[in-house]
């Protein structure tokens, strides 16, 4: 039934996203139904009760948007040296958004800066090695604030592309710039690759601070709105309880143990929206545990043909030595 079920959702998903007033789709955990998300409770009146031999439910999300600036609830703005998760940084373009934890490059160990494209890449406008500013310029971050360069982030494709992930990473100036720790949430050094429906997460923000909240939905297909009559698609995204307002993006969702989950980017006045950390830290090349950099093998005929030279160096040497006397 499973596959029957998948197979309705994405029907929905290619007719029913096409409506301007539908937001997402999603199908149930513990029930075989197809679940479409709507801006208003008039427009869940004009969703069918049953789709492709399955019932439908309407979830009343509001209109999902990427978390655009609102004054801040807690005083997250200021310069912060070192910077931990949960406060205001931004790329030097933008207004601000929020650190979302140090990560580690999987091929070199660096430590960097996690966070979405829409913060520290200025949603696709950014490039390579432009400031990031800790406080962001809203929270009157200037040049002298700057704390990393942006180094690399997953580009936002157009519809009808399914994207499933808003993220980018950032290389610290300095090493000692960034902390290790979440403010109010600690240090993150595992993932959780298995987000469960029910599940309490929490999330540190620049803008509401430490909110806590439930997953509803880890299926999620949702229309997101960027602003200048723009959106994007993401499929296989992680919806909870409503948790974060505008200036919350970027931050890092979390287990009751502390373990990174998923990635905030959007949301309504009803719901947040999420990326899942394990497609995040797969399209960034990153990781939250601290990884042993070994220098790379040596094949071992090089090094017999280095120790021939060696060798031959060494007896071309004496016998000169020998020569010359």
């Amino acid at each position: 039934m499973r596959v029957e079920l998948e197979s309705a959702r994405r029907k929905a998903e290619r007719e029913l996203m096409k409506l301007p007033f539908v937001h997402g789709i999603a199908t149930t955990n513990d029930r075989e139904a197809i679940v479409v998300f709507v801006e208003s409770e008039e427009q869940a009146q004009m969703i069918p009760l049953e789709y492709a031999g399955f019932p439908v439910e309407v979830f009343v999300t509001g209109k999902i948007e990427a978390l655009s600036l609102v004054a801040p609830l807690v005083k997250r703005t200021e310069r912060f040296r070192p910077a931990p998760g949960g406060v205001s940084i931004g790329h030097y373009t933008i207004t601000a958004g929020t650190l979302g934890s140090r990560v580690y490059d999987s091929r070199t160990g660096a430590r960097l800066i996690l966070s979405n494209n829409h913060v520290l890449a200025a949603t696709n406008r950014g490039e390579p090695g432009d400031p990031i500013l800790q406080p962001g310029p809203y929270d009157g971050g200037t040049m002298k604030d700057m704390i990393a360069r942006l180094l690399r982030f997953v580009r936002l494709l157009p519809p009808p592309t399914y994207n499933r992930v808003d993220c980018a990473v950032a290389m610290p100036i300095m090493n000692a710039y960034l902390s290790d720790e979440i403010l109010g949430i600690g240090v993150v050094n595992e993932e959780n690759f298995n987000p469960e429906v029910g599940m309490t997460v929490f999330k540190s923000g620049r803008t509401t601070g430490v909110t806590s909240g439930k997953i509803t939905y880890t299926n999620a297909t949702v229309k997101v709105w960027y602003g200048g009559g723009r959106y994007y698609i993401f499929g296989d995204q992680i919806v909870t309880t409503f948790m974060a307002r505008g200036g919350d993006s970027g931050s890092l969702l979390v287990d009751e143990d502390h373990r990174a989950v998923g990635l905030l980017f959007a949301g309504s006045s009803r719901v947040t929206v999420h990326n899942r950390i394990e497609y995040v830290c797969r399209e960034l090349g990153v990781t939250f545990s601290r990884m042993k950099v070994r220098p790379p093998k040596i094949k071992k005929e090089y090094l017999i043909a280095a120790g021939a030279f060696i060798a031959s160096t060494a007896l071309t040497y004496y016998i000169a030595r020998r020569w010359l006397r």
